[in-house]
């Protein structure tokens, strides 16, 4: 009797413990209640390069927040950024994007606000400014304009969707009546500080470039090479006309030209996402020594050394290793250096030195 009285008390706690687990399953999978996105709103209408940008998201949910998530598509490319949202304080979460100069400029808009629950479920509300479909409201207010530096007051608006939220979940004080919407589209009664148009800012753009600077140039140059704002197009012009153009890389720039004429004005600018920098000049240095003198003979009668050379040029005459004359070439290329008579086998160099002090290869005389 005593072991059929076990084996039935065995039974029964089996029992027990499987009705406990299945009432426990039934209780976790009874929520089924959706997140209660309340309010969104965004710290700014414009931005200008190293501004943060701040989408405020309050959400609550009966059983708990998991994550919240905000998605933005950039004006250029329409490629869209989807963005975890940071959790701040009980109900209150934030995203921050910040200016970079990767950042596209134009306007960028709110494709989708999403929150989701402990339970896995979740609500997510597309704005149909960009989307079409059934369950989109319309978040052009949340539209921030890279690239102006116009200042504006916080943006904030109530965006409740009345069919997806239940009244109990939503907290009193932070839904006035007043500002409820409607499961239709904004009317024009919500503040015009609320909803920001879509005209473009008439200040100047957000991009900014910089003057790009030239490296010296000689009359034996082959290449223009200088700093300058990185992916930037350089533009190299000569005589009113564009020699050479790239790209700079690395906040450098390296383009082959062809040799210049000493003293030709080079001019060098760049174009940074249609932003023209300030233009930077230089001249074209001469790195060409003339050429050796032609010297005529000389003898032990001799009172000058005469001969031909670069025009305009210096004549420097050295004897045993130091510069003993100097002179002029003149305008039509004549040497002429007036010179005491010399003994016979006096061994003389002459070279030639132009105005950028470039100096010539000797030309070897021997008092004959």
């Amino acid at each position: 009797m005593n072991r059929i009285t076990k084996g039935f008390m065995s039974v029964l706690m089996v029992f027990l413990l499987c009705f406990n687990s299945v009432g426990s399953f039934a209780e976790a999978a009874a929520d089924v209640e959706k997140p209660v996105i309340q309010t969104i709103s965004v710290n700014k209408k414009s931005a200008k390069l190293g501004e943060k940008v701040v989408y405020t998201i309050k959400a609550t949910d009966n059983v708990g927040i998991r994550r919240v998530s905000l998605s933005l598509r950039s004006p250029q490319t329409e490629k869209d950024e989807y963005l975890t949202a940071n959790y701040v304080s009980p109900g209150t979460y934030q995203v921050e994007k910040t200016v970079t100069d990767a950042t596209e400029t134009g306007t960028w808009r709110v494709v989708t606000v999403s929150a989701y629950d402990t339970s896995d479920n979740n609500l997510s509300i597309s704005n149909n400014q960009v989307l079409s479909w059934v369950g989109t409201k319309d978040y052009s207010f949340l539209n921030v304009n890279i690239g102006s530096d116009d200042k504006v007051t916080e943006i904030v608006t109530t965006e409740q969707p009345t069919t997806e939220q239940p009244t109990t979940e939503r907290p009193t004080t932070e839904r006035p009546t007043t500002e409820r919407p409607t499961t239709e589209k904004p009317t024009t009664e919500k503040p015009t500080t609320e909803r920001p148009t879509t005209e473009k800012p008439t200040t100047k753009p957000l991009v900014t470039n910089t003057t790009p600077t030239i490296n010296t140039i000689s009359n034996n140059s082959t290449t223009v090479s200088g700093k300058a704002k990185s992916y930037s197009t350089v533009y190299v012009v000569a005589n009113k006309k564009v020699i050479a153009q790239g790209k700079a890389k690395y906040s450098k720039y390296s383009l082959k030209i062809a040799k210049q004429k000493a003293g030709t004005k080079i001019s060098v600018y760049t174009v940074y996402k249609n932003v023209k920098s300030k233009t930077a000049t230089t001249k074209v240095i001469d790195k060409i020594a003339p050429v050796v003198p032609s010297i005529n003979k000389v003898t032990t009668k001799s009172v000058a050394i005469t001969g031909k050379g670069e025009a305009s040029s210096k004549v420097l005459v050295y004897k045993k290793g130091k510069l003993w004359l100097s002179s002029s070439v003149t305008s039509k290329g004549i040497i002429n250096v007036k010179i005491t008579k010399q003994k016979k086998g006096t061994q003389l160099k002459v070279y030639l030195k132009d105005k950028s002090g470039n100096i010539s290869k000797a030309r070897a005389v021997k008092v004959s």
